[in-house]
């Protein structure tokens, strides 16, 4: 592999891994402020729900001689006929000296676990997990769009000599970098190829939208006030777009809720959890009414 080549793919793989980052921060700042608890203070939220993204599932306890909640990271060591932990063990973070390390607490008696998402459960699937799987298609289609940029921004195949090779590289340079005028020096006639390449950057980026739609509807966020095309939606669209939506949030807000139930009746904490950002009741009329009040405004 020649060392042009190589840097060409350490830069497109460069680019991809920013995209993805890109995409990851989105995606995890929508999620862990979408709830909260109120009884909580911010770095037991954070913390929380940073583990509900990256581990699926966390474990709360109380701490020692005290009446204080602690919540931990955990590995199950026993489960019972129905393939759910009974038994885990905490990990110790930070070296932790109020999580105790050294046995095994029983579920349910002296701690509690929540889990992010009734998929997959009784085996803890983290909300990153299914997140990522989008942020890969994402990133595809991105990279994509990048590649039919490339081709529109380059469209010619340019024949070469050897010793003109080093004047046609300056030639392509310029047009890369979108100079609107170029002169050239040449001794022969050029031969020159149309890509051929199709403007399909439009419906990549629809493709994308939808991707990325997709991916709201399952995190439980409303997506159809984010559209962008101007259409008249009709209520039947509108309101299975909720519908679909809010069974999606509610397998957020179920877990929560038995977490809460949980931490009430084993350990005697009053701790609920709420959406900081609820789903709105959006109906065809408020959106139609909506785009026909932008159109009026642009006029």
């Amino acid at each position: 592999m020649s060392k042009k080549t190589k840097q060409f793919k350490q830069n497109t793989q460069a680019i991809r891994e920013k995209l993805y980052r890109k995409y990851r921060n989105k995606y995890y700042g929508l999620y862990i402020s979408s709830y909260e608890s109120k009884q909580l203070d911010y770095e037991e939220n954070n913390f929380i729900f940073n583990q509900f993204w990256s581990k699926g599932t966390v474990a709360c306890f109380i701490i020692k001689h005290t009446d204080i909640p602690k919540f931990v990271p955990y590995v199950p060591e026993k489960w019972n006929s129905y393939n759910f932990p009974t038994d885990i063990r905490f990990i110790r973070l930070r070296d932790d000296p109020f999580v105790p390390i050294d046995r095994a607490f029983n579920v349910g008696v002296d701690t509690v676990i929540g889990y992010a998402t009734k998929s997959g459960m009784p085996r803890a699937i983290s909300v990153s997990e299914i997140v990522d799987m989008y942020i890969d298609q994402i990133v595809d289609v991105d990279m994509t769009i990048r590649t039919n940029l490339k081709l529109h921004k380059l469209p010619w195949l340019i024949g070469v000599t050897p010793e003109n090779k080093d004047k046609m590289q300056a030639l392509m340079n310029a047009i890369d970098n979108d100079e609107t005028v170029l002169f050239a020096d040449v001794e022969s006639p050029l031969d020159s190829v149309n890509s051929g390449a199709p403007y399909i950057i439009d419906k990549l980026y629809a493709y994308k939208q939808a991707i990325e739609n997709e991916l709201l509807e399952w995190l439980g966020i409303n997506t159809m006030p984010v559209q962008e095309k101007k259409t008249v939606v009709i209520s039947a669209e509108v309101d299975s777009n909720n519908q679909v939506t809010c069974h999606f949030a509610d397998n957020f807000l179920g877990c929560l809720e038995d977490f809460s139930k949980q931490l009430k009746e084993v350990l005697g904490k009053d701790i609920t959890f709420e959406v900081k950002h609820h789903v709105e009741e959006f109906t065809a009329q408020e959106h139609n009414q909506e785009e026909q009040g932008e159109d009026t405004e642009n006029e």
